[in-house]
């Protein structure tokens, strides 16, 4: 399918980097992240506590990729990332989360579904 990018990502790169020079190479204005596997290490996320608390939480290590959702849009000069993750590490519960920034891990993958701005129903 030519609207759906299958990334594999190096190890120790940055992820949100990594899917931007895609983005810029295939000139995309916007994606979808639709499903990822493997693992990411360091993600920062901002989580909701308990009495409606927020904060934002730097994980340490590798944390398994159990579901990611969201999308970025590539302006000129900046982009714009709203991405939701709920990741885990071996006998830990799962952290779920806007996800902020992470390197990636040992088999990284990503895929991502490219939104066609100029077939939307305005």
């Amino acid at each position: 399918m030519a609207n759906t990018f299958s990334i594999k990502i190096e190890e120790n790169s940055d992820v949100f980097q990594k899917i931007a020079e895609l983005m810029e190479r295939e000139k995309i204005e916007e994606v979808f992240l639709v499903k990822a596997t493997g693992k990411m290490r360091n993600p920062e996320i901002v989580r909701h506590g308990k009495q409606s608390s927020v904060f934002s939480e730097k994980l340490r290590g590798d944390y398994d990729v159990n579901a990611i959702s969201g999308n970025i849009v590539r302006k000129k000069n900046s982009v714009n990332k709203l991405v939701n993750v709920a990741v885990n590490q071996t006998g830990v519960n799962a952290k779920v989360g806007q996800l902020i920034k992470a390197i990636a891990g040992r088999d990284l993958e990503l895929t991502l579904k490219k939104v066609d701005l100029s077939k939307m129903i305005m």
